[in-house]
């Protein structure tokens, strides 16, 4: 189970009281405080359902959280990694206290309950800098690898399938903080943010997962866990701190043989049922356009822009706040960049509203626009464009269609 918020908290608590009670200003701690501490590094019980603090709520699949959480622990002895190897896997078995090598480690990763499949390669840990996000002074570490679906429940995988990172730092493992962590260098050197890791059979996806580690605590850290130790798919790895951003490997394309059935995006209205929602939709994918990046973009590339018109027909209960979200599928790899790294002043001009913030009314139709910024240093071959929750069985994935290099007036 994932720490939450007040976890968190307790655990910045605890890295700061070790950081007191073993560094040259032990005396202002207790003997009684110094033995606790010594204790709980020495004899972590790790948290499970059973054992997980009673005072906090359990997680919930929303905004802010991590989806499948309602996984149940493997019995008591077995681990996902003894029921599956990866072939050519090179990480065996290990623990907290006897981590196996992180760079270039291989293995494969499969939640409990989940049906995606993924082959893992392990390229290191290297220390960046934090954001104006961060409450205190501390530095960010960021953890690097690739993904490659092997195997997939829908078109594509689901991003919360992805094994789960954590960083263990003066015997408390830290979960990750994206907020607070400067990704720029990074993302400029061709990874992308784990939990967009959505992707076709046979496509690789270059990520990262980021930590915040307080100033108060002094060292670097020690261990990379990849998995979950309470459901037992958890993985041990040596931090292995790097001098500068290792270069991904060369990537890998799958073949996307789903799209050969798909219907052409232009002239083409679809019905979009909402059961969390209450709510059905009519859209009609209206034009892709390409546009300039932003001055904050934080690499070279250009931008595609979905124009949808779409108008809410049926709602059970309250109006929803926005309209759905379409996506871009580009080189087998779901596209999730492009707010605040593409520049949407020609589409306000010409009467479009960017999805989030557009006004819905029953009956009334929205004009929208969601913009994706593409990096330079790919193909960026638009595989398909698409509406509704990308890896799910509601996903509609279309042809896409002649990109337009001027933006159309909203009517």
């Amino acid at each position: 189970m994932r720490p939450t918020a007040g976890r968190r908290l307790r655990q910045l608590r605890q890295l700061g009281l070790i950081a007191l009670c073993t560094g040259l200003i032990a005396a202002s701690c207790t003997s009684s405080e110094r033995q606790t501490l010594q204790t709980e590094q020495a004899d972590r019980p790790v948290d499970t359902p059973e054992t997980a603090d009673a005072d906090e709520p359990a997680p919930e699949n929303g905004d802010g959280d991590e989806a499948g959480d309602e996984d149940e622990p493997v019995a008591s002895g077995q681990t996902n990694a003894d029921r599956s190897p990866a072939n050519g896997s090179n990480a065996g078995p290990s623990t907290a206290d006897d981590p196996s090598p992180l760079i270039q480690a291989t293995f494969s990763h499969r939640r409990e309950r989940q049906e995606d499949t993924y082959d893992v390669r392990m390229l290191g840990v290297v220390e960046g800098a934090s954001t104006d996000f961060a409450d205190e002074p501390g530095r960010c570490y960021f953890v690097l690898g690739t993904l490659t679906p092997t195997e997939t429940e829908f078109n594509v995988s689901d991003a919360f399938s992805a094994p789960r990172f954590y960083l263990t730092t003066n015997g408390v493992d830290l979960e990750p903080m994206r907020s607070e962590c400067d990704a720029t260098d990074v993302e400029a050197a061709g990874y992308d943010w784990i939990l967009h890791a959505s992707a076709t059979v046979g496509t690789s996806y270059e990520f990262f997962e980021s930590f915040f580690v307080p100033d108060i605590s002094p060292t670097d850290p020690s261990v990379v866990i990849a998995g979950d130790p309470a459901y037992g798919d958890a993985r041990y790895f040596t931090a292995d701190i790097l001098p500068s951003i290792p270069t991904p490997p060369p990537p890998t394309y799958g073949a996307n043989e789903f799209m050969e059935s798909a219907p052409p995006m232009t002239g083409t209205t679809i019905t979009m049922e909402r059961s969390f929602q209450g709510a059905t939709w009519e859209r009609e994918l209206v034009a892709l356009v390409e546009t300039d990046v932003s001055a904050s973009a934080p690499q070279p590339g250009t931008c595609v822009t979905i124009l949808s018109r779409t108008t809410l027909t049926r709602v059970e209960d309250d109006i929803p706040s926005t309209v759905p979200g379409g996506f871009l599928l580009v080189d087998g790899r779901l596209n999730n960049r492009g707010a605040g790294e593409c520049d949407s002043r020609a589409f306000d001009a010409a009467g479009w509203t960017w999805y989030i913030t557009a006004d819905v009314a029953l009956g009334e139709p929205v004009f929208s626009y969601e913009e994706f910024f593409l990096p330079a240093d790919r193909p960026n071959v638009i595989n398909a464009v698409g509406a509704d929750i990308p890896a799910s069985n509601a996903a509609q994935f279309f042809i896409p269609p002649e990109i337009r290099n001027s933006v159309p007036r909203a009517d």
